[in-house]
């Protein structure tokens, strides 16, 4: 299994946290897309240009399996297209000086008047193996967090605002 396709399935749901998403227990092969996706509802990671392997889903551990297996174990993958955030060059911004927060396993930055809080265990993972990753956020501060560089696109929606 190669680093990206790693690190694309970090964002799986865990069936331990969540047993009952179990239609976020895999990653989508989505060959119109050339793109390999997964979410865990917080957080999705995106592999583009992605050609090693027929259209489907890859497990966990990296097992392919096919559109009619998936649907039958786990139902339908959810709809994730429409809640990509479409960000322009205006929303990119340096990447933020995170601080530890009050609450254990978060981070916070300020932003905007606001203070975004996130888990470091989700920004930790979309950048990890980014060299210089590319932030964008939208107009307001409880918006998703998109982290970009070359072929990887993740996105980590924060708590909430403080």
């Amino acid at each position: 299994m190669t680093d990206d396709i790693k690190w694309v399935l970090q964002a799986l749901a865990s069936p331990q946290h969540l047993p009952e998403r179990k239609n976020l227990f895999c990653a989508k092969v989505d060959a119109s897309s050339m793109s390999l996706i997964a979410t865990d509802g917080h957080r999705l990671h995106m592999l583009l240009a992605f050609t090693d392997c027929t259209e489907g889903y890859l497990t966990g551990e990296g097992q392919h399996i096919s559109n009619q297996e998936y649907a039958e174990r786990f139902g339908q993958f959810p709809e994730y297209a429409s809640k990509l955030p479409l960000y322009g060059k205006e929303n990119e911004y340096p990447l933020f000086k995170w601080e530890a927060s009050g609450k254990k396993g978060c981070l916070d930055a300020f932003f905007k008047g606001n203070t975004i809080r996130v888990t470091k265990k989700y920004l930790d993972e979309a950048v990890r193996g980014m060299k210089n990753p590319v932030m964008k956020v939208g107009e307001t501060s409880n918006t998703p967090i998109l982290f970009t560089e070359g072929r990887r696109y993740a996105v980590v929606m924060p708590h909430y605002l403080i």
